[in-house]
């Protein structure tokens, strides 16, 4: 159906050696890595063969955490007795002949976002410090049932708000690509060094962790690119399914009807893979999320299409891609349009038809955006307050510390008996003006301000209406017998900490231009793909900042 056509063109095809060959997927810091450089089909293999054992796969992945933690700052909390438990269990399983499936025994980093059970869960804010998760996210939940190896929780921009990974209290973390080309420094820059590069945001932690061969796969979210941004950013390959595939119980809400769990690996094979094992309702016949799809039933005609990719020697033969004309900004670089030409005509040759096709109302969708986003948000973040849990201003906490165990416990909220008098609003903004960080606090205060009873109809109401505009734009452009859309990612490849500065202290709003072309996915709620597809060798960046370009294809609903 339109997933195995929008994930099996990718496969079969010529994207498959960019996504294994032409574009590096990780930065080299030492040869510790190589045994992680596989896909998951390929550590599967060796763990089958007794090439190697989980616990060793482990081990490895600690190791290299440890190692490259100061200049890369990925990850916020692990657990690594407890993973080494996992890892046991699964090498024990597979000596029984009893395997879980492919993950089985397979390292997996978690978005700070998720609850873990057992592990602190602050979706990288002060607000959270000291908050243990009691239960597993869905998806989570699920993954673990098929065997990984839960190795920690991922550096993000605070609540997911932001697309350069800067945004975290834990801070910010560093694209690995920093580290790539013949005149990149020995030994690597200290994290404050300006000419880093960014990793993208908000799943900035998952992305380089999977880039660096920290894991082998790693979950994350997307609300309006936190996904595909990153993945961009760092040269791996980032699926955001569409809304609903994949259940959001145990994702702390940001935007509640945009907010997608979503994965980042290092081939579209391994992102297909975590992708049906977490697919699906919630576990146990109870319903937590009630905007989750119970399956998908493929069209016959899209069935009937995705076998034909498989056969002749035009792969792509019949397969119809639009390539979208308000897409073609003057803000694109030079370097990202060469590389969507050519991919488009890859696609030409291998036998796809190219159609030009409109989607009229794309540049009202960033607007839209940031109006509906911190409207949910104010909403949703209204229930941190500090005195059930997270950070209290009358009992300080700070975030856990790096590789903390399960049995770390940090104080967090405030008891009523050690309240002072005041009133409660006072109380309130005290707990939430430190708790919270300043995009955190500047989006609260739009949505405040766009569901006041003064501006509702003047910016809400508008923005829910363009929303159903650029749906119904993609609507029309699939009832074409359009397959796919073909796009880039972003307008530019990885960005400086310097040109942040420069830029974003200067306006805030440069920030989300980042997302100009992944935010209609999610308004739409419609699956998207993000794959590498070349470097960006542009006088632009130094030597030791040549840096991947990906692009992205857009999928029907019927798409995963």
């Amino acid at each position: 159906y339109m997933g195995t056509v929008l994930i099996g063109l990718l496969s079969m095809w010529k994207v498959r050696s960019l996504v294994f060959g032409k574009v590096p997927h990780r930065a080299s810091f030492s040869s510790v890595a190589r045994p992680l450089n596989l896909s998951i089909s390929e550590v599967h293999q060796h763990l089958e063969n007794g090439a190697t054992t989980s616990v060793e796969l482990t081990k490895l992945c600690f190791s290299r955490i440890k190692q490259t933690h100061p200049h890369l700052n990925s990850f916020v909390a692990c657990n690594e007795e407890s993973a080494l438990q996992q890892a046991a269990q699964a090498d024990k399983r597979r000596i029984k002949g009893k395997s879980l499936g492919k993950l089985d025994g397979v390292p997996i980093a978690v978005k700070d976002n998720f609850n873990v059970e057992g592990f602190h869960t602050t979706a990288s804010s002060k607000a959270l410090s000291g908050y243990k998760s009691p239960y597993d996210a869905t998806v989570v939940k699920k993954l673990k049932r098929a065997g990984v190896v839960i190795l920690g929780k991922t550096n993000m921009d605070e609540f997911g708000m932001g697309s350069a990974n800067t945004n975290s209290a834990f801070g910010r973390t560093i694209n690995p690509w920093s580290y790539m080309g013949p005149n990149s420094p020995s030994p690597p820059k200290p994290q404050e060094d300006d000419s880093l590069l960014c990793a993208g945001g908000s799943s900035g932690g998952s992305a380089a962790a999977v880039a660096a061969s920290l894991c082998s796969g790693a979950l994350g979210s997307d609300t309006g690119g936190s996904i595909r941004l990153p993945a961009s950013y760092c040269g791996v390959v980032g699926l955001k399914p569409t809304y609903g595939r994949l259940s959001r119980y145990g994702l702390i809400s940001y935007a509640s009807s945009l907010d997608c769990p979503a994965v980042l690996a290092r081939t579209v094979q391994d992102a297909r893979l975590m992708l049906h094992t977490m697919e699906g309702k919630d576990l146990d016949g109870v319903e937590h999320d009630s905007t989750c799809l119970s399956g998908y039933t493929p069209l016959a005609s899209q069935s009937n299409r995705a076998k034909n990719l498989a056969s002749g020697s035009s792969p792509l033969k019949g397969l119809v891609v639009g390539i979208p004309k308000e897409y073609l900004i003057k803000e694109l670089d030079d370097s990202i349009h060469k590389l969507w030409s050519e991919g488009i005509q890859w696609l030409k040759d291998a036998g796809a038809k190219i159609v030009t096709v409109s989607l009229p109302h794309t540049s009202l969708a960033l607007p839209a955006y940031y109006i509906i986003a911190p409207a949910e948000a104010s909403s949703n973040l209204s229930r941190y307050d500090g005195i059930r849990y997270g950070y209290s201003s009358f009992n300080e906490s700070n975030p856990p510390p790096l590789f903390c165990s399960s049995s770390f416990a940090s104080p967090s909220g405030t008891s009523l008996e050690k309240l002072p008098a005041m009133p409660l609003h006072e109380l309130y903004e005290r707990n939430r003006s430190v708790g919270f960080g300043d995009e955190v606090q500047r989006r609260i205060v739009i949505g405040s301000f766009v569901l006041s009873s003064r501006s509702y109809q003047a910016y809400f109401e508008k923005a829910q209406q363009i929303r159903r505009k650029v749906t119904g734009d993609f609507g029309a452009v699939f009832q074409t017998n359009v397959d796919v859309l073909l796009t880039p990612v972003s307008p530019s490849t990885a960005l400086s900490f310097s040109q942040i500065k420069n830029d974003y202290d200067k306006d805030p709003v440069f920030g989300y231009l980042n997302d100009i072309f992944t935010i209609p996915a999610n308004l739409a709620g419609l699956p998207s793909i993000s794959v590498p597809c070349g470097l960006d060798d542009s006088q632009k960046k130094t030597p030791s900042h040549r840096t991947s370009a990906h692009r992205e294809l857009f999928g029907g609903r019927h798409a995963p």
